[in-house]
């Protein structure tokens, strides 16, 4: 019975010893590297090419008579649009004289180019009908790969209704919308449909559809009369569905996904649809 007992002991001395043990080295061991702090630096110092008292470029934020996003990035980093709701000139369109300022807060947007660590000046965006007071540039907006841009302009004042109406200076603070300094209003439905899509929220697909038909139904504005896709449609819907992980079940019918692959669906195909360019 002693004897026994004395293993007992033993065995109770030993796990005490091996668990000091464990907390001595477990407190002698070095702390493992802190993760390296992130380095931020400034890499450019953009102004606008016409600068003028209270043009507020780049104006954004919540403060009274500084609200909106005037700034926009394309997806790789490489195109930067900033806005400057009260720039002041009378030019139109793009790239015309920046030098007038007889149209107060008519606004402006400037889009820059990185060309390697050097961003450059890439144009100067006016709406087609500047108006005093128009702010044009209060909110700023570029698609992923920098190709359509859209601009609004909330106290611009046209009395105009619907698609190619002319605009005027009747109704004070309407508001438009501009793609690429163009008024959306001026645009055909064929024009609007290859540079703007929508991704609704609710899903509603056409049943009896593969996934390969759906997204290639976003080449739809692009069609002849006859309706026939062409390599460069099946090109553009090839990339759409690689762009956004859906080929691997392109020949699978859209009511037989998931409510998430459905939701890729119809992302693919409004990038299909808008992607027209290169």
């Amino acid at each position: 019975m002693r004897r026994k007992n004395r293993w007992v002991m033993f065995l109770l001395s030993l796990a005490v010893v091996l668990t000091i043990a464990h907390d001595r080295a477990q407190s002698q061991a070095p702390a493992p590297a802190s993760a390296a702090p992130l380095q931020i630096k400034q890499v450019a110092y953009l102004k606008a090419s016409n600068p003028h008292d209270s043009d507020h470029f780049g104006c954004g934020g919540n403060l009274p008579g500084h609200s909106g996003n005037a700034m926009a990035i394309s997806a790789d980093g490489n195109i930067l649009a900033v806005g400057a709701h009260q720039e002041s000139s009378a030019a139109k369109g793009v790239n015309g004289n920046q030098n007038d300022t007889s149209l107060h807060s008519s606004g402006a947007v400037y889009v820059f180019a990185r060309r390697g660590n050097t961003w450059v000046p890439q144009a100067y965006v006016k709406a087609s009908n500047p108006l005093i007071g128009a702010n044009f540039g209060m909110n700023v907006a570029l698609n992923s790969d920098a190709t359509t841009m859209a601009v609004s302009a909330y106290w611009e004042s046209s009395s105009s209704k619907g698609v190619n109406s002319t605009p005027d200076d009747k109704v004070p603070q309407a508001g438009a919308v501009y793609l690429d300094g163009q008024d959306l209003y001026s645009l055909s439905i064929v024009q609007r449909a290859r540079c703007m899509a929508v991704v609704p929220q609710a899903r509603r697909l056409p049943t009896g559809y593969t996934v390969w038909q759906t997204v290639l139904l976003g080449r739809t504005p692009y069609l002849g009369w006859l309706g026939r896709p062409g390599p460069q449609d099946r090109e553009r819907t090839l990339w759409a569905l690689e762009r956004t992980g859906t080929l691997s079940f392109a020949g699978q019918r859209v009511e037989e996904l998931s409510g998430g692959e459905q939701q890729l669906v119809l992302l693919a195909r409004a990038l299909a649809q808008i992607r027209d360019k290169a």
